[in-house]
């Protein structure tokens, strides 16, 4: 989990392994009270199935790394 005073620097290597904004996916209520930058995972794995082609039968790594690359599932493995 990333401070949320790193958003800037978070937003741009989410937008660089996902080609896709941060915005919609952190819940920045829970952020501000907690400092810490929260990830709504659900929002975007929801996301992965409705255009990305991710089936809930295979493991979430295994298709972020097929189809994005090994950095990006370490990366959102970090948002998580």
């Amino acid at each position: 989990m990333y401070k949320l005073i790193a958003f800037n620097e978070v937003a741009e290597n989410f937008s660089a392994h996902f080609a896709l904004g941060i915005s919609p996916y952190f819940d920045r209520c829970k952020s501000h009270e907690t400092g810490m930058l929260h990830f709504i995972t659900h929002k975007f794995v929801r996301y992965l199935c409705q255009n990305c082609g991710y089936e809930r039968t295979e493991s979430l790594e295994n298709f972020v790394c097929r189809r994005y690359s090994p950095q990006a599932w370490k990366f959102l493995k970090k948002l998580m």
